[in-house]
């Protein structure tokens, strides 16, 4: 039952390191991945998740491994990931125009999900960074700027 529900979120371990004692984690680079189970869905009008310890871990009898497989197969199959160009959520959000033609050697790309909320962990998702680099021909860098989005 809970098992649709869980949900990973990427945290620096470097200034959580209380919080990391108390909860199953797997690190992810230099990112910290660690667990929520959704008890309302992000498109309702209020929005609950509860993060899973490590007490509840050993009660449901699973490994930290074995959340994230779940974490990563809930995040492809469930969210809904955006990348839109840093032009575009300026002429969006904050009425900005935008350059007529940009060069590609200008643009940022900024990765979230629709609902803007604890979106960083997009980077854990495969298929959205194949995707990021067949757009951008090849390699690029991911900055977390927060916990809800990526740049």
């Amino acid at each position: 039952m809970m098992k649709p529900r869980i949900i990973p979120r990427v945290i620096n371990p470097m200034t959580n390191i209380e919080k990391l004692s108390k909860v199953p984690f797997v690190m992810f680079n230099d990112l910290a991945v660690t667990f929520y189970c959704e008890f309302t869905r992000r498109n309702s009008e209020s929005y609950g998740a509860f993060c899973i310890t490590n007490e509840l871990l050993r009660e449901y009898g699973v490994t930290a491994d074995e959340l994230y497989n779940v974490a990563l197969e809930n995040l492809k199959t469930k969210s809904s990931p955006i990348v839109r160009s840093m032009f575009e959520i300026m002429a969006e959000d904050f009425g900005m125009p935008v350059p007529p033609e940009p060069s590609m050697d200008d643009i940022m790309y900024v990765i979230s999900n629709e609902d803007k909320n604890f979106g960083s962990c997009q980077i854990l998702n495969s298929d959205v960074m194949s995707k990021a680099a067949q757009k951008l021909g090849g390699d690029f860098y991911v900055i977390p700027s927060s916990i809800h989005e990526l740049i």
